[in-house]
């Protein structure tokens, strides 16, 4: 019973942390949207790459 509650416990978690790093990204590519030009492209670029990375890990 208890590694159940555990389990449940670390699944929560972790959908706590998908849901901030979701939030993160929104934000950043919203800071992306500010910029101008071929910078604001790059901006993206890096933001999906940042993600990408994560998922990786």
């Amino acid at each position: 019973m208890a590694r159940l509650v555990l389990a449940a416990l670390a699944a929560a978690m972790l959908s706590g942390c998908f849901l901030l790093q979701d939030g993160y990204d929104d934000r950043a590519h919203r800071e992306c949207d500010q910029e101008a030009g071929s910078r604001r492209g790059a901006c993206h670029d890096r933001v999906d790459e940042n993600r990408r990375e994560r998922e990786r890990e």
